[in-house]
């Protein structure tokens, strides 16, 4: 991979989706870098989409890059199996957390 600026990844990135938030300040970078252990990763940026036809965007164009991409959910995993780098871009998807439907029949949302 080549090495991608910031700038030019908050540009890119924020106008395929639009309405959600691509972050590349440094604590917003440490915050989605850290897991509940004592490793740490810094990603070059943090993409929070806030509609979900946001993210294949998003993974098409990392992948057009070569750029890795971690996705964090609830940051609730334990186990550092999400360690992000440099190079890559951490999917944060917390903000996509309304209920969709709820289908009683099959007991889940």
């Amino acid at each position: 991979m080549h090495n991608v600026s910031s700038a030019a990844l908050r540009r890119d990135l924020g106008r395929l989706i639009g309405g959600g938030t691509v972050l590349t300040d440094r604590a917003s970078r440490i915050a989605a870098g850290t897991d509940f252990v004592t490793q740490r990763g810094m990603p070059a940026a943090v993409v929070r989409p806030t509609e979900t036809d946001q993210i294949a965007p998003v993974l098409g164009f990392a992948n057009q890059r070569g750029i890795p991409v971690v996705s964090r959910g609830a940051a609730t995993n334990l186990s550092a199996a999400m360690l992000p780098n440099a190079e890559s871009v951490v999917l944060d998807l917390s903000q996509l957390n309304r209920i969709l439907d709820i289908d009683t029949q099959a007991r889940c949302a």
